[in-house]
């Protein structure tokens, strides 16, 4: 139904990626199964809202010592583009995002990096 265009979103319950895995499943995770079934080639992220709160991740479901390793300025820029284009199709006329830095400091001009 999705991939002929009658949804706009999925909801699904908690996926064990194991179980998936151990069936055969060959994608890192559900989201790039997903992507790979509706022939989506753009940068995707989970979503998740809680009132008016909606968060978003650059990484997503790999172990937390190669977050380093997967962030990239572009990644940012995908996620907060992803983000303001999601708010704006939910009725956000003006997105305010913020943007955590993986340091406490945000970089410090780059002096911790």
């Amino acid at each position: 139904m999705t991939q002929a265009g009658f949804t706009q979103g999925i909801c699904f319950a908690p996926l064990n990626k194991q179980a998936m895995h151990k069936g055969g499943l060959k994608h890192r995770d559900e989201l790039h199964w997903f992507a790979e079934l509706t022939d989506f080639t753009d940068f995707a992220c989970e979503l998740n809202v809680v009132d008016n709160i909606w968060a978003g991740r650059v990484t997503s479901h790999i172990p937390f010592k190669s977050i380093v390793d997967n962030l990239s300025i572009d990644g940012v820029v995908d996620a907060i583009k992803l983000m303001e284009k999601t708010l704006k199709q939910a009725g956000v006329a003006q997105p305010k995002i913020a943007v955590q830095a993986l340091n406490p400091h945000g970089g410090e001009g780059r002096i911790i990096w």
